[in-house]
């Protein structure tokens, strides 16, 4: 993980010759390093630190943090001694965290292509501000068509809509329908809702139209792809599809299962099981081929990246990476999480989980990285905005995190 960095984060050491630092407490009006890195949720780490004797002997490097009081002098960036560690006489010394000029100097915040530098990049996924919504709003799901943002509660008729993610504006649907999913497809936002025979339909996620498809099952997911919506329903084998969000036709698929999940990418509809190993693909929704996945597990599948899939197990440490949605290979998780939501940045997957205050990134599907995100939770949505990142969660409160400044 890159260093960690807090504002106003200093303590006193007795630290002499090159042996690591004992930390003894914060100076005035400042926390300790213990207190900084529980902010973001984490109790050890590597950070940029200075040490400064106040009488010319000052060293700046990488240390790592352990708690309670110990860091390491991993590594000197600059130093009194000639960028060597410094060999430290006795007496009081102060210990900070820095951003160091090694890492300022040599990295713009942006870089040729306007993105975010990877140093900086990583420095705001530490820092997210929690902002209101509309209170008590609690989306099942929200979705997004690249003008607006829709989300949509259940069995609520009150949801909201916002052209940015930081603006929302209450609304009221027609019905309090059992919502559990709305996409966006051919100009129309459709919301599948459960256990009853009709779906909702909107064209700028403003005016909603009551659908009656006439099929009464658990519907729980929907998806489109291929010119086509494709739903879903749970505890069986019943689908649906449509041209156009409005006119449905019922369909089965490869087995009667719990199927929480749709996703649609290269060609595929994939509906992974829900306590089972294996998934179910079709190419158009209509015909359905169950197949094997790595592990029994309640699988979530992620969006398409573009050129592989991930897989995810909700509350295991089970993970799956596929490039064509019909062979996997388990991976690891570091932890063990809820129901999981992902966005794709164009290099990584940036997750989100119900009930979790980490959020975790992976460019590869093998290797993860973990984000404290300040709070817990039920995000059920999570949202690129280049650079920043948007998620959704309960009780009206979704997070951003920073923007960076306009380069001159």
């Amino acid at each position: 993980m890159r260093p960690v960095f807090t504002d106003r984060t200093e303590e006193t050491t007795a630290v002499t010759g090159l042996a690591d630092v004992v930390l003894e407490g914060a100076t005035l009006g400042n926390r300790t390093f213990a207190q900084a890195f529980a902010l973001l949720g984490l109790n050890t780490g590597p950070c940029k630190y200075c040490l400064d004797d106040g009488a010319g002997a000052w060293e700046v490097g990488e240390g790592i943090f352990t708690a309670p009081s110990t860091l390491t002098r991993a590594s000197v960036e600059a130093s009194s001694n000639g960028s060597q560690k410094v060999d430290f006489q006795v007496g009081d010394k102060k210990c900070f965290l820095v951003l160091s000029a090694a890492i300022a100097n040599k990295t713009p915040l942006l870089d040729s292509r306007g993105t975010l530098a990877p140093y900086f990049g990583d420095l705001l996924r530490f820092i997210w501000l929690s902002r209101t919504s509309v209170p008590n709003l609690s989306p099942q799901n929200t979705c997004w068509n690249g003008q607006i943002f829709v989300a949509l509660q259940n069995n609520n008729a009150n949801y909201a809509t916002s052209p940015d993610g930081y603006v929302w504006t209450a609304r009221v649907l027609p019905v309090a329908a059992p919502v559990y999913k709305v996409v966006w497809g051919n100009g129309l936002f459709v919301a599948c809702c459960y256990n009853v025979n009709y779906v909702l339909t909107s064209p700028d996620g403003i005016n909603w139209t009551q659908r009656v498809h006439g099929i009464v099952a658990a519907w729980i997911t929907i998806a489109f792809g291929n010119n086509t919506f494709v739903m879903m329903a749970t505890a069986s084998n019943v689908a649906a599809t449509s041209p156009d969000g409005i006119n449905w036709t019922q369909r089965a698929t490869a087995a009667n299962q719990n199927n929480f999940n749709l996703e649609y990418g290269n060609g595929l509809f994939l509906a992974p099981g829900n306590g089972y190993a294996n998934i179910q693909t079709s190419p158009d929704g209509i015909a359905w081929t169950l197949r094997a996945m790595p592990a029994n597990t309640n699988w979530r599948i992620m969006p398409w990246n573009g050129t592989w899939w991930l897989a995810l197990g909700y509350s295991s440490t089970y993970a799956a990476t596929s490039p064509d949605g019909i062979n996997w290979t388990l991976r690891a998780l570091p932890v063990s999480q809820g129901n999981y939501n992902a966005c794709w940045t164009g290099s990584e997957y940036m997750i989100c989980a119900q009930g979790s205050s980490t959020a975790l990134s992976t460019s590869d599907g093998i290797t993860y990285r973990q984000w404290p995100l300040g709070s817990n939770r039920q995000w059920r949505s999570i949202f690129y905005l280049n650079p920043s990142f948007l998620i959704i969660g309960d009780s009206g409160t979704n997070l951003t995190n920073f923007e960076p400044p306009a380069v001159p």
